[in-house]
């Protein structure tokens, strides 16, 4: 059986990959960290999540605006 704040937060389980989350959070810090840190250009892995594209997109767009 749920309890009230499963009830009440959907559960404390992750939608994307199953694992535990926080019951105020839709997914877990896992896939959270995952969708920012990936490039939304190629998929690929960014350093941070305040880049908007990793290393090689962003020089290639840099290399194509010139």
């Amino acid at each position: 059986p749920k309890n009230a704040s499963q009830t009440l937060y959907g559960g404390t389980t992750c939608p994307k990959c199953g694992n535990e989350k926080d019951s105020y959070s839709e997914i877990c810090s896992d896939c959270k960290r995952k969708i920012e840190q990936t490039c939304p250009k190629c998929g690929g892995y960014k350093f941070s999540s305040f880049d908007e594209y990793c290393h090689d997109c962003k020089n290639e767009l840099e290399n194509n605006e010139e």
